[in-house]
């Protein structure tokens, strides 16, 4: 929680997007790459707010079979995860103290895209949600990737490693050797 730009409270849990995937691939049988593209291209939350879309069947091509499955029960797979997510989150901002105090979230990740997200935080939390991105100053113009959702969390760090005296990463040095990039730290 940032007030005046310094961090009061971090935490985490060790669950998050990555289980509404494993659930998706578990529950109708497919792989784990599948399941992450059915995610991140029909993902939502909420069933009950998919209006026509709940109807629909999709079918799963490429697989021994070819499965089928609904909309609907793709959104209830995700909602039920989701809503795990967000009591976890909650959770931990109530038991810091901090909870009164916060009016909003900000969704950070691959899992902050899924349709009606945002809707769903606020009817289980009271919380306005938004979807943060990263600082165009980190954009490059020929890398859109670190403009993604999911380069929120590394980027802060590393914001906040560049900023803050105390913290020491040690020397990161980007070499080019042949074809290949090599990180060292």
């Amino acid at each position: 929680i940032f007030k005046d730009k310094v961090l009061r409270y971090y935490n985490s849990f060790p669950f998050g997007a990555q289980s509404i995937t494993n659930d998706i691939e578990k529950e109708c049988g497919i792989s784990s790459d599948i399941a992450e593209n059915i995610k991140l291209a029909y993902g939502a939350c909420m069933q009950e707010k998919l209006q026509n879309m709940k109807n629909k069947t999709l079918r799963i091509l490429g697989i021994e079979n070819n499965k089928t499955v609904t909309m609907k029960y793709l959104s209830e797979i995700i909602s039920a995860r989701e809503e795990e997510i967000i009591m976890a989150v909650l959770y931990l901002i109530y038991s810091s103290g901090f909870g009164d105090s916060i009016t909003s979230v900000v969704g950070t990740g691959g899992g902050a895209n899924l349709t009606n997200l945002g809707m769903f935080i606020t009817k289980i939390s009271g919380c306005q949600f938004r979807i943060g991105r990263p600082n165009v100053k980190y954009a490059t113009p020929d890398n859109e990737v670190i403009s993604f959702t999911t380069a929120n969390g590394a980027i802060g760090l590393l914001h906040m490693a560049m900023e803050e005296d105390k913290l020491d990463c040690g020397r990161a040095v980007l070499e080019e050797s042949g074809n290949e990039n090599i990180e060292s730290i």
